[in-house]
């Protein structure tokens, strides 16, 4: 993984995420690569991904609840170096509670209320997951598979500005 995270490096991305599920050596090794490359990038481990749900948890064999899998791979990420975590916006609330705001926070399955989920489980409003402390959100298709990507973006900021306000 770090050899990949050099060479991503390269590009100088304002953000790069490996998986927390990887383990705290192979984060700590991503760290030091992005150390030691001086690149600025920021990086962030996925902890659970948002199409999953306790019923998939469990068929990767993994029995901890949804909540409790999640903080403990906050934790272990940070303990690794990392300057933030990917996380749904069910999530953000307790993680800021436990953790603090001195790390990033990552929200991927943001779903405006006129947009369809797809194949995401755990998904909250670009609103509320500003509300809750994420500190940046994803917004993929209901932007790009939209009549008028234009609109649909400018409605999502029109939502991160009143949860900013």
């Amino acid at each position: 993984m770090s050899s990949a995270v050099a060479s991503a490096l390269k590009a100088k991305p304002l953000l790069l995420n490996v998986h927390a599920l990887s383990g705290p050596e192979a984060m700590s090794k991503c760290v030091k690569t992005a150390e030691s490359a001086k690149a600025g990038t920021k990086l962030i481990a996925v902890t659970i991904l948002t199409s999953y749900d306790e019923a998939e948890l469990n068929k990767v064999n993994i029995k901890t609840p949804m909540d409790k899998t999640v903080v403990k791979l906050c934790k272990v990420s940070l303990k690794s170096g990392m300057d933030g975590v990917v996380a749904s916006a069910m999530e953000i609330s307790t993680l800021r509670w436990k953790f603090g705001k001195d790390f990033l926070i990552v929200t991927p399955g943001i779903r405006p209320k006129w947009a369809v989920k797809n194949d995401q489980k755990r998904i909250a409003t670009p609103y509320k997951a500003i509300k809750d402390g994420a500190d940046y959100i994803v917004v993929g298709r209901p932007i790009l598979l939209a009549d008028d990507p234009l609109k649909a973006a400018k409605m999502v900021i029109k939502e991160i500005k009143e949860a900013l306000a």
